[in-house]
């Protein structure tokens, strides 16, 4: 005699269900959401080096930024979701994971900036990387080793985009779950007229510590 059929738990065998099915949502939301931090790591003014300098030397810029980053994230136990052009997003674990990544990643590549010296090539290319972070923190829906989707991933991948070099910028609901930061790590909420520009209310992380 035959048993039935354990129900589907793969990602795309529930989501493919979900059209036909509704209780292949909730199944869905079951198997593969998670609540955790949502870090992208990005490059300020990729664009206008990508144009200038063309995608080979931006590319090798961008992993020579990503390699920087790397200890850091190694520590924070990152999990690499998505690569974004010349960029990535990461989750943690938990909001604390997601900024110390950030910070001693930011630390990491200042250090990379101060150690090459001189120019490079025919010397017109010298210029510093640059990093620009945005850090979440809420429900994710995680497609395994593939990507990671929410409207805070969203919003996350939005203040990257808007954050200047050497910038972190955090959702509320980032600095929510996170509390009270480290000693030597300050947060303001943004100027109200950037929070206008940008569409979105979110607070700015500074390091002061040692």
């Amino acid at each position: 005699m035959t048993g039935s059929a354990d129900p589907p738990t793969r990602f795309d065998d529930l989501l493919a269900g979900i059209l036909a099915d509704p209780a292949a949502e909730a199944a869905l939301l079951a198997h593969h959401q998670i609540r955790a931090a949502v870090l992208v790591l990005g490059y300020s003014g990729s664009a206008q080096r990508l144009a200038a300098d063309g995608p080979a030397y931006a590319l090798a810029l961008a992993r020579a930024a990503e390699r920087a980053f790397a200890t850091a994230f190694d520590a924070a136990d990152a999990r690499l979701h998505r690569r974004l052009r010349d960029g990535l997003l990461l989750v943690f674990d938990t909001p604390l994971h997601a900024l110390t990544a950030a910070l001693d990643g930011l630390v990491a590549l200042d250090g990379l900036n101060r150690g090459r010296t001189g120019t490079i090539g025919d010397g017109t290319r010298s210029d510093p990387i640059t990093a620009a972070i945005g850090l979440g923190f809420g429900d994710l829906l995680l497609d395994p080793g593939q990507d990671a989707t929410s409207a805070e991933v969203n919003h996350t991948l939005h203040l990257a985009g808007a954050a200047t070099s050497g910038e972190i910028l955090a959702t509320e609901s980032f600095l929510a779950a996170l509390g009270t930061p480290s000693l030597g790590v300050g947060t303001h909420r943004a100027r109200t007229a950037r929070i206008s520009a940008v569409g979105l209310t979110f607070h700015e992380i500074r390091d002061y510590r040692d």
